[in-house]
């Protein structure tokens, strides 16, 4: 799996540093949506299933960034849905060593790994493997904003919080982009994918690896007023999120 997933990127150019981090987050996808699997207690066949949706989640930014020279979903296409579309409409699937009696699971958790929550999964084990992605998923976008790229709200100029992103995070809840309307808005939003997270294992890695350094990272971005009420919330939010452990 690994080897044909490199001779697909190998057709993108990898000097540029947005298809390099994407190449390595999606290894690093794959690698976590392993070990969740594994943690799990699922069987040889499950786990390796789950190591290849961390594969091909992501096999649409690759041509996002080459034609569009972005990761934005909103002016160019939804990468999940782009993705399932690239595989399995246009046959890219056949490149990888993959069990066709599973297209259609992975093909759903594809298309759920970036969605506001999941859906149109009924079956026991599409919840399962879309649960899994989704956690892997947003465990490395927080290594990602910790180590690698500061998340930047630069495109919101406007301080404060609203409504609507208030009663989401008091509520346990994940904000929805359509929200956003200012710069704590957006850091909150980013801090709320931990809301999200499914398994206990995932949110005791974000509590004890990335909470921290994820809420500082914001303190450029925010004046003083709303870095603090940054803080409040995502206190409010660490503490709910221990007492599911």
């Amino acid at each position: 799996m690994i080897e044909q997933f490199d001779k697909f990127v190998s057709g993108y150019d990898m000097n540029n540093i947005w298809i390099k981090r994407k190449f390595d987050h999606t290894k690093r996808v794959a690698d976590l949506s392993y070990k969740i699997a594994t943690e799990l207690g699922l069987s040889e066949n499950e786990i390796n299933l789950a190591y290849t949706i961390g594969i091909l989640h992501d096999i649409s930014r690759f041509e996002q960034v080459k034609v569009y020279q972005t990761f934005m979903d909103s002016p160019t296409f939804n990468h999940g849905i782009e993705a399932a579309k690239l595989l399995f409409d246009k046959g890219l699937i056949k490149n990888f060593d993959v069990d066709s009696r599973e297209y259609a699971l992975i093909r759903l958790a594809i298309e759920n790994h970036n969605r506001y929550q999941i859906e149109f999964a009924k079956e026991e084990r599409e919840i399962l493997h879309s649960k899994i992605i989704r956690d892997a998923d947003k465990l490395d976008i927080f290594y990602l904003f910790t180590h690698e790229t500061a998340p930047s709200p630069d495109e919101f100029k406007s301080s404060g919080i609203s409504k609507n992103v208030a009663t989401h995070i008091s509520e346990g809840k994940l904000v929805d982009n359509r929200d956003v309307k200012t710069r704590l808005d957006y850091s909150l939003k980013t801090i709320g994918f931990a809301y999200d997270l499914y398994f206990k294992s995932s949110i005791e890695v974000y509590l004890t690896v990335y909470h921290a350094d994820l809420v500082n990272s914001f303190e450029p971005y925010l004046n003083k007023k709303d870095f603090r009420l940054l803080k409040e919330y995502a206190e409010k939010m660490a503490e709910h999120l221990r007492s599911i452990l």
